[in-house]
């Protein structure tokens, strides 16, 4: 009966032990990022570009700092700032008429409460016709619609990064803490039982 016991205390620290291992491993997602960039046709035919930082966990303050450049010519400064509550920076910039090809935004996130840095990028082809009309002289207005929202805007998200779908670890980090203080006291307790017959 007390082999049975035993065994089943250090099952319980191994379950704790590997929970706990999860739980300290998660957290190096909470500090990525990923950039959102859309572009819109103004009515005087410049091009509104918006770019979107979002972490992958909210409550962790950063400084975010980013530049763009226009296929692959020199990077330009925009103006720095911070995520909000809900891990979200957004700012926009606008660029002249005419201006085509693609405009890629380079973000710095500097963590306040991690030594690391994330340098996410997120890209947009500029559309070829702002300030034109994109109407068409097709019966259909939904086509015409189509048409336009695919002319007048485009958004690509940033490639090679993998979104955020989990919780936060932190019920997964006090389960395994008290699987493995429970497993260890049940082992130091009937070892001194033992001890004192």
């Amino acid at each position: 009966m007390r082999t049975r016991l035993r065994l089943g205390a250090v099952t319980v620290v191994a379950l704790g032990a590997l929970l706990l291992a999860t739980a300290l491993a998660s957290p190096a997602f909470a500090w990525d990022a990923t950039v959102e960039v859309k572009t819109t046709c103004l009515d005087d035919g410049r091009v509104k570009v918006t770019y979107t930082v979002t972490a992958f966990e909210a409550g962790h303050a950063a400084d975010v700092h980013a530049t763009y450049n226009l296929g692959g010519g020199s990077e330009l400064p925009l103006p720095s700032g911070e995520l909000d509550a809900e891990g979200v920076f957004e700012d926009n910039f606008v660029l002249d008429a005419g201006t085509t090809g693609t405009v890629v935004v380079f973000v710095t996130v500097d963590w306040e409460d991690s030594d690391e840095f994330e340098f996410p990028n997120g890209r947009a082809d500029l559309p070829e016709n702002c300030g034109q009309d994109t109407t068409t002289t097709s019966s259909s207005i939904e086509a015409t619609t189509t048409t336009s929202e695919v002319l007048d805007e485009t958004s690509t998200t940033a490639v090679g990064l993998l979104p955020f779908t989990g919780s936060g670890s932190g019920p997964m980090l006090l389960a395994g803490i008290g699987l493995v203080a429970g497993g260890l006291l049940f082992l130091w307790s009937s070892r001194t039982r033992n001890a004192s017959r």
